[in-house]
């Protein structure tokens, strides 16, 4: 699996150098962003004293537009810690993903508000730790899912947007999984 992410993360920064080189004749250009919000997983919190299932999320983004409505994406995301207490019982599930994704934006590309949808692949890793007492156990597992979002940009200058979105994708544990879904607001700069 690092061996594909390695190669995936290498492949598109060859894609971004080479997108700078031709850019000028292609219309291709490199864009690297981060933004920041709040991830909401579907865990069921029936039964529990205490349960925080909307923790903070961070992601950090580059991406070359390919064709003037089209961008190959590359996400690290953090996707916080859900936790959940029930007497004497604590459960924490931390998530973290890597996304390959297409992006297709919609309306002219020189206006400043824009639109886009993105679909791809995302590689997820979670970990599970119950503690019992003084008892504690913890489960990972790491797997492929699909990535689904929609977003919206807002162009500062020509070359900074400010940026808005929402995406899903299935977070996997050994006998159970859900979705989590991101709602984060950032930035992102064009070269």
């Amino acid at each position: 699996m690092k061996k594909t992410l390695v190669t995936s993360a290498l492949a598109l920064t060859a894609l971004l150098s080479g997108a700078h080189a031709s850019a000028q004749n292609l219309q291709m250009s490199p864009y690297l962003g981060a933004s920041g919000g709040v991830a909401n997983w579907n865990v069921d919190c029936a039964g529990t004293t205490s349960c925080k299932k909307n923790p903070g999320s961070l992601r950090v983004f580059g991406g070359v537009n390919v064709m003037p409505n089209v961008a190959v994406e590359l996400t690290y995301a953090t996707l916080g810690t859900a936790k959940a207490s029930a007497t004497g019982t604590n459960v924490d599930v931390k998530g973290s993903s890597f996304d390959l994704s297409g992006v297709y934006k919609f309306g002219a590309p020189t206006s400043a508000f824009g639109a886009f949808v993105k679909g791809g692949l995302a590689y997820t890793n979670a970990k599970a730790t119950a503690t019992v007492g003084t008892t504690s156990g913890s489960d990972t597992k790491k797997a492929w899912g699909l990535l689904l979002g929609a977003g919206v940009t807002y162009a500062v200058t020509e070359s900074f947007a400010l940026r808005a979105e929402v995406d899903t994708q299935k977070v996997k544990l050994t006998n159970t999984s859900g979705n989590v879904t991101s709602f984060t607001v950032g930035g992102q700069a064009t070269f």
